[in-house]
Order: structure tokens, then C-alpha cells, then sequence
């Protein structure tokens, strides 16, 4: 995947000599330095760039980021030519385009493996939180050092060996505090626009020279984003939405629990452009349950915030709500309870933490289906947002999870634009205990135009034909490979038989629903026991 990206940004790159650059120059350095030539002539576009907490002034041979949240500035000198002369002490200088990195906060991996760059990756504080599973893969490659957490002297030897350390070290000691001039701060997850959090792909992507591939990134998303939002202004009916978290007594507050009301501001918006409304409350810590409750009795939505209780058996507990009293809150009434665990790691990791701060549009569609579940279509399955009041199961996203294992396989690496893909039936449906492959075909445009999908594992089902895209017109920009192989996965356990692909099963599906299930079980006996590697064997060696 990663090696698929890297080729196509290879494929913007200039000779680095002293002509007048068209594009920036993302792999070497300049060898014969020119100062009147613009060596940046691809700039983040400032018109589609939401972001309110960073920005980026260019000059000839050198960039300046601004961090206003922690009036930070880091200087970005193309490597090759003349830092400048007139910076701050109190300023870090880096050379860039960046070829190693290292990677202390989990939110900034999706934002480099957008742009093509999370190869550059060498330094991860701690791999197992990290959801991806294209990460996971390239984490077992080798070519990634796990941060040491104990022994400062090797920790230090560590971070020297990169380039750029991107967040701040996790296991940084009150004796040796983060140095404010060693780090480049992820400070994304302040940003109070849900586009403005999209927006640091950018922010990122000026350490790679990568400011065109971020742009055509960010227009994409900002215009997915405004048409999702201009659809769901049309919804007749805005529930009421409640963001609420409950905090068990602990030594960290006074051994005092508490329940709060969340009124971010991105989470206003998203609330508001899902084509729903925030709920009106003049308090927002309450110290009782009770107290909480009667202010969140009208919602017809709740988003629970609270780390721990996975079930509603567990939200009721937590939020001292009887059974026998569910017919008392409007969003028991009508089963609109969600997590934010829709995917998660087998360390429990949180994709919420990570994919949707940079997908805006990606995290506007999970939000319009809980405001409205037939939207943005009918078969629209969410990612992060779980329903607990339906009792949704948690999708555990990583490449050694035995739960949902996705594999991605190049038959040929000078078609990096071809991949094989394995994904396992769900349990509990008639496809568990199989193993589906894919016929995966890359645009060459990709992200931004879709991929064919086809099964090449026969498979009895109304929504998959071998000789059909699986994806039709479901796709958007921000869906990563991931994404895609855990929304066809999906698809396998929540049939549509309303809209086939295969108009004879979908009847058989409608009209012997007992006999269905039988015929997809035997069909999953029958030909879904070739392994990736099986297959990749039998076909390509």
C-alpha cells in the first residue's frame, strides 16, 4: 500500500538541478543552489485549509510553520541550499523533504499514510495502538524501531537517529522534560473545526515537500464534506443530540465520579451539519447521575463518551439508569445509544483517535447515519460510531487480530496498482470459518477515483458477483484500503437484498430465509478454505 503511494509521489519528481522547479522536489536535494529560483512552487492552497492553529508563510528556499497553540515555529530549509540567516534561538530548523521520522502520537499515522509518506516512519512510541493494519504490516517488516520506554540513555540515541520526531515522547520524565525545540507538536486534536482537523495533512505534508498531494487531498474532502452537509440540512426532522461521559471515582479526582455534558465545538458542528442539533444545557459537569439524566431525558441520541463499558448493560450501570426506567429517555426509547469504538485495536486502541481526525467527510457520513440511519444511503454501514442499544459488534482492526484479519498481497511490485485481498467471514453469520479473496485494481488516480473490488472466492450472496465491483458507487477519497476491506466485510454479514447484485439469490434471500443461510454455509464449505497464501502460491509462483 505504502509502496503504491511512495510510487506515484515518485512519479512528481523533477531533476534536482538548477532549472525552475514546476512541482516540489520530494526525493534528494538541490546540487546546484540558485537564489532566485522558487524552490516551493506548490503551496498549500489557503482556500480549501481549515485549520485555525498552525500556518505556513513561504520564501525562496525555506518555509516557516507557525504552531500558535504553543507558539512554536519550525523552519523548513530544502535540503541543499542555505539556511537562513536571520532565526530565532528558540526556533528548530529541519531539512526537508524528511525520509525518517519518528512517531510519537497515533493520530499522525493516517496523515502520513495519506500523503504517501508513512514509509518514512523509523520511530514509533508504541506500534500496538496503531489501527491500520497497512501499518501493522509495514511494523513487522523490520524496518520500524519501537521507542524504548525505560533506559533514557538508548531512548535519546533513538530519537537522535531521526530527522523529525512528530508529538510528544509518551515516556518523557519529570527529570528530563520534553524539550519544546526537539519536537514538532501534534496539537490536531485542538482544532475546533472538523475540517480544520482534516486540514493538517498539510501541516504534515510540509515536511515531505508534499503540499500538492495534501491539496488535491484536501479539495477532495472539503467538497465531499459540503455536499454531505448541504443534504443533510434538508432533513426534515434535526434530533436531539447529547455528548455525554461518564468519570468513575478515582485517586485522579478526589475519588469523586462525575458526569459531563461534551459541547467541543467540532462536535457542535458535526452534530449540526449531520443535519441535527446539540443538546441545551447551562451545566456541563453534573456531580449525580440523577442530575445528568434529567437533563438529557429529551435527547433522542447519545453519544457515550466514557472509556470504560462496552455493552448497554454497562451504560445503564454507569449512568444508574434500571432497566425498568428506559422508557423514561427518548434515546433508549428509540435504541440511539453509540460508542466511539466502532474499530478498535486488540491492545484497544482507538481508531477514533486516529482516521477521523484526518477523514472529515469519512466521520460527517458515521455521524449523518446515526442522525438519520438511511443516509448518506441505505446500505451505509458506520465505522466508529457503534450502536450499543442494538447490541453492534466492535470491528478489531489489525492484521494479526484473529477476529477480523485483512491481508493485502502484490502478485507483481512493478504493478503496485494490483493487490490481492483476504478478509474472514463474520461470525455468527453463515460465512464464518471462511476465508474471501479479492481482486483488488488501484486507479491510477487513487484515492481520488475508485478501486475495482471484485470476490475472487465464489461466495452466495445478493450483494456479490464475481463479475461485478463490489464497491459500485459507495467510495469516497477518504476511504483508506482498510476502510474498504472492513465495509465489504460488513457487507457480507448485513445483506441488502433490496439492491442485488445477483437477483436470484437476493429472491431465494427474501423468500426462504432459513434455506438461504443453508445454501450460503455450504457454499462457504465448499469454496472459502484457500488461504492468501495458498492461493498467492498456486497463482503467482
Amino acid at each position: 500500500m505504502y509502496k503504491a503511494s511512495l510510487l506515484a509521489i515518485a512519479s512528481l519528481v523533477l531533476s534536482v538541478t538548477a532549472q525552475t522547479p514546476v512541482t516540489n522536489i520530494v526525493q534528494g536535494c538541490v546540487t546546484n543552489y540558485d537564489a532566485t529560483i522558487d524552490y516551493f512552487p506548490e503551496k498549500i492552497n489557503v482556500a480549501d485549509d481549515k485549520a485555525n492553529i498552525f500556518s505556513i508563510e513561504y520564501y525562496k528556499n525555506y518555509k516557516v510553520i507557525q504552531n500558535h497553540l504553543n507558539n512554536q515555529s519550525y523552519v523548513l530549509v530544502q535540503c541543499g541550499t542555505p539556511t537562513p540567516s536571520n532565526i530565532t534561538n528558540n526556533t528548530e530548523v529541519y531539512q526537508v523533504p524528511i525520509t525518517k521520522a519518528g512517531v510519537m502520537e497515533t493520530s499522525i499515522v493516517p496523515y502520513l499514510e495519506m500523503i504517501g509518506a508513512a514509509e518514512s516512519i523509523s520511530l514509533i512510541a508504541d506500534g500496538n495502538l496503531i489501527s491500520s493494519p497497512c501499518f501493522q504490516k509495514y511494523l513487522s517488516s523490520g524496518n520500524v524501531t519501537i521507542l524504548e520506554s525505560t533506559n533514557q540513555t538508548l531512548q535519546k540515541q533513538q530519537i537522535d537517529a531521526v530527522q523529525v520526531q512528530f508529538g510528544s515522547n509518551p515516556y518523557a520524565y519529570a527529570s528530563t522534560p520534553i524539550d519544546p525545540n526537539s519536537t514538532v507538536a501534534a496539537s490536531e486534536a485542538f482544532e475546533p473545526d472538523v475540517l480544520g482537523r482534516s486540514s493538517w495533512i498539510s501541516y504534515y505534508a510540509a515536511f515531505y515537500n508534499l503540499e500538492g498531494v495534501a491539496n488535491g487531498i484536501t479539495q477532495n474532502i472539503t467538497d465531499n464534506y459540503n455536499r454531505l452537509k448541504a443534504a443533510a440540512a434538508n432533513y426534515p426532522k434535526k434530533p436531539v443530540v447529547a455528548w455525554a461521559t461518564y468519570e468513575a471515582a478515582s485517586k485522579y479526582n478526589n475519588n469523586t465520579a462525575s458526569y459531563m455534558l461534551k459541547n467541543d465545538s467540532y462536535k457542535v458542528q458535526l452534530t449540526r451539519d449531520a443535519g441535527a442539533v446539540m443538546l441545551n444545557s447551562n451545566a456541563v459537569t453534573y456531580s449525580s447521575a440523577s442530575d445528568l439524566l434529567a437533563a438529557i431525558s429529551s435527547a433522542d441520541i447519545l453519544i457515550d463518551e466514557t472509556y470504560i463499558g462496552s455493552n448497554l448493560t454497562d451504560f445503564l450501570n454507569n449512568y444508574g439508569i434500571p432497566e425498568s426506567d428506559s422508557n423514561k429517555y427518548n434515546f433508549l426509547k428509540r435504541k440511539s445509544v453509540y460508542r466511539e469504538d466502532g474499530i478498535l485495536t486488540a491492545a484497544g486502541g482507538y481508531d477514533w483517535f486516529e482516521a477521523p481526525f484526518a477523514m472529515a467527510d469519512a466521520l460527517l457520513e458515521d455521524m449523518i447515519n446515526v442522525v438519520n440511519p438511511v443516509a448518506p444511503s441505505s446500505d451505509y454501514k458506520r465505522h466508529w460510531l457503534r450502536n450499543i442499544a442494538l447490541n453492534e459488534p466492535i470491528k478489531y482492526d489489525v492484521n494479526d487480530d484473529n477476529t477480523t484479519p485483512l491481508q493485502v498481497y502484490v502478485p507483481n511490485e512493478e504493478n503496485m496498482y494490483h493487490l490481492i485481498g483476504s478478509i474472514n467471514g463474520p461470525i455468527e453469520s453463515p460465512y464464518e470459518g471462511g476465508t474471501f479473496l479479492l481482486d483488488i485494481k488501484l486507479h491510477e488516480n487513487h484515492p481520488f477515483q475508485p478501486p475495482q473490488i471484485k470476490f475472487i472466492t465464489k461466495v452466495y450472496h445478493p450483494n456479490i458477483s464475481s463479475q461485478t465491483d463490489v464497491l459500485k458507487s459507495h467510495w469516497s477519497p477518504a476511504m483508506t484500503l482498510r476502510i474498504t476491506l472492513i465495509s465489504i466485510q460488513s457487507l457480507l454479514d448485513s445483506p441488502v437484498p433490496q439492491d442485488p447484485q445477483d437477483a436470484q439469490v437476493a429472491k431465494h434471500y427474501l423468500s426462504d430465509h432459513d434455506e438461504f443461510i443453508k445454501e450460503a454455509r455450504l457454499w462457504t464449505r465448499t469454496y472459502a478454505n484457500v488461504s492468501l497464501n495458498d492461493y498467492v502460491a498456486s497463482s503467482f509462483n
